[in-house]
């Protein structure tokens, strides 16, 4: 038998926590890392890549969804289709872990380290800044915020609503399959979200 019963259900759900805190964390990363190493003049287009390669992963999953959604049946979707997308981002995975191990720190940083331990010893960065720079900390959390807001009153609208609006709320009468409401998502991420980003 194919089932393994209620753990499919926990493991799978792990593995997606999983695979968004390292994404979370991973993209910020990148974001600070990709802007110590540019010029002043590039710092905000570059940092815009990194949301970018986000939101356009996200289109790039839906354009597997909805290639598969389009080469196989429903029951074959439902019973082992759905497994050919994670076997995909397998690969991508590894290639992303080789190159992040690879990575050294920034030149930016390293002297900003060096000068803030020069300047206040042993103390750790984010106590230091909570007992002294509390007003800018907040400023910055506040501003994160109504960035992360942004980005899921948008992205996650795409992903997670309108799919479902124009292929299930319509009505029958003029609701889309699934195939064409997995192809207008996709559109809508890569060519909408992605370059909008971008721009």
């Amino acid at each position: 038998s194919y089932k393994i019963g209620p753990a499919a259900t926990f493991m799978l759900v792990g593995a997606r926590i999983i695979q968004g805190l390292s994404t979370g964390g991973e993209m910020v990363g990148s974001m600070l890392y990709m802007v110590e190493n540019v010029p002043d003049s590039a710092k905000c287009f570059v940092s815009a890549i990194p949301m970018s390669s986000a939101i356009a992963g996200t289109g790039m999953g839906y354009l597997v969804s909805a290639i598969i959604t389009a080469l196989v049946s429903e029951e074959q979707r439902i019973l082992w289709g759905w497994r050919l997308a994670f076997f995909i981002g397998v690969p991508a995975g590894a290639v992303g872990f080789m190159f992040r191990s690879c990575l050294s720190e920034s030149h930016s940083f390293a002297k900003a380290s060096k000068d803030f331990s020069k300047r206040h010893g042993n103390q750790h960065p984010f106590f230091y800044a909570v007992r002294h720079c509390l007003p800018a900390l907040l400023t910055i959390c506040f501003l994160a915020m109504l960035v992360t807001g942004y980005y899921s009153g948008t992205t996650w609208y795409n992903q997670a609503w309108l799919e479902e609006f124009y292929t299930e709320l319509v009505g029958e009468e003029r609701a889309l399959d699934k195939l064409h409401g997995r192809t207008i998502n996709t559109l809508l991420l890569l060519g909408g979200l992605s370059m909008g980003t971008l721009v």
